[in-house]
């Protein structure tokens, strides 16, 4: 049934939407490498994998896709400073 699944499934794709939109908007205005922040990516995510699916299973792999969106998104905010900095030159 729909009623007993947890509310991280729920949550999923509102973080999945906001962590691809600020990759979106930081790559194209800061131009970022992108393979460099694949790799940070990449660890963050395996990391987790590790400490979640262990103890957790298949609710562990949903934690860990949630919490990676909501990371890389927490990163990329850090990049907005450089953004405005940028488009306020370019003006």
């Amino acid at each position: 049934m729909a009623w007993n699944t947890p509310i991280i499934y729920s949550i999923y794709p509102i973080c999945a939407a906001v962590g691809l939109l600020c990759t979106v908007c930081t790559m194209a205005s800061v131009k970022l490498h992108p393979s460099e922040y694949d790799v940070h990516c990449g660890g963050i995510f395996v990391g987790m994998q590790e400490l979640l699916i262990p103890p957790f299973g298949n609710d562990g792999m949903w934690m860990t896709h949630v919490l990676t969106y909501l990371l890389e998104s927490i990163i990329l905010v850090m990049f907005l400073p450089l953004a405005k900095k940028r488009f306020s030159l370019a003006v």
